[in-house]
């Protein structure tokens, strides 16, 4: 959209006036109070609509005329339209070639996605603002030129402050109270002790290896103590029954013998050959009662001696003593 002419009926000091612009870029300047100011109101009033009476000053009402307002000639894809805003009546737009008439929303088409305060704050300044300009920072800078190049970028803005402040909240570059500098910290701590644990690495083998030796000589020490605690049995043992060898000692020492007499031994030798021969007669008798069948009466003799066996077997090792003088 291009700005083509401008026709003022009334508005600030500017009365029946008429400004042609030519094509390219145009620069209006002049002396103080020559009337920029109130040319650069005027275009916006016709784009946007003039301010109501509740704000006279920025009105721009002339004097000495009751005339307001005026027309402006826009030339959009080679095709030139006249917007006109008088006074109190309606704003219209007129294709010049065919003089037919337009709707307003083709001018709102034509400006969006732009309104009067995002056109001020992108496309225009004026003196206290460019000197406003002049001292702003590289970072305010390079917001009005996002600004100018994305439409609608405001909320975004808004959001990469937020995400701004949310991340000073976790991490200053210089900061110690923020989360992520607290693990910072506490990651360089681990990192030192690591690097300290490395440096003493050898150390604890050598530990370790001192304590698989001394286990080894604890286990050792284990056995020569079950060991000792063994013998000390024996010789706890061997001390008890020390009176009986004492006993033993003197008995082998006095060496007491004593001799029998001829008759003794005679008498033993008899009683000896005697207790022989009984023993052969009994198991004789005994081999005799298996093999040979017995009669009724031999049979209860059989039956007497069975039942009083233990007794007859005591009696048999009770002759050698029995026979005894």
């Amino acid at each position: 959209m291009q700005i083509k002419r401008l026709e003022i009926a009334g508005f600030g000091k500017f009365q029946q006036q008429q400004f042609e612009f030519g094509d390219g870029l145009q620069v209006i300047y002049g002396l103080n109070e020559s009337g920029k100011s109130t040319m650069r109101a005027f275009i916006l009033g016709m784009l946007f609509g003039f301010p109501s009476r509740r704000h006279p000053l920025e009105r721009h009402e002339p004097q000495g005329t009751n005339q307001y307002g005026g027309s402006i000639e826009l030339v959009v894809d080679e095709t030139t339209y006249r917007l006109t805003r008088l006074g109190d009546q309606p704003a219209t737009l007129v294709n010049v070639q065919t003089q037919a008439a337009q709707p307003l929303a083709l001018l709102d088409k034509w400006l969006a996605p732009y309104d009067r305060d995002q056109y001020l704050r992108l496309f225009t300044f004026n003196q206290a603002e460019l000197t406003v300009l002049k001292t702003m920072h590289a970072s305010d800078l390079n917001v009005q030129l996002q600004q100018v190049g994305l439409v609608g970028s405001a909320p975004w803005r808004e959001t990469a402050t937020t995400l701004r402040t949310d991340a000073e909240a976790l991490y200053k570059p210089r900061g110690r109270k923020p989360r992520l500098n607290q693990a910072l910290q506490h990651y360089r701590m681990l990192t030192e002790q690591v690097k300290a644990a490395k440096q003493r690495y050898p150390e604890y083998e050598t530990l370790q290896n001192r304590l698989l030796d001394l286990q080894a000589q604890r286990t050792s020490t284990q056995r020569d103590l079950t060991k000792l605690d063994h013998e000390q049995q024996q010789l706890a043992n061997l001390r008890n029954q020390w009176p009986v060898y004492q006993q033993l000692q003197q008995l082998q020492a006095t060496n007491m013998t004593t001799t029998l007499t001829t008759a003794t031994r005679t008498r033993y030798q008899q009683l000896s050959q005697q207790r022989t021969e009984l023993q052969h007669a009994l198991a004789s008798a005994r081999q005799q009662l298996s093999q040979q069948p017995v009669d009724t009466q031999s049979q209860g003799l059989v039956g007497f001696y069975v039942q009083h066996q233990d007794q007859f077997d005591q009696l048999e090792a009770q002759l050698p003593t029995c026979n005894k003088p």
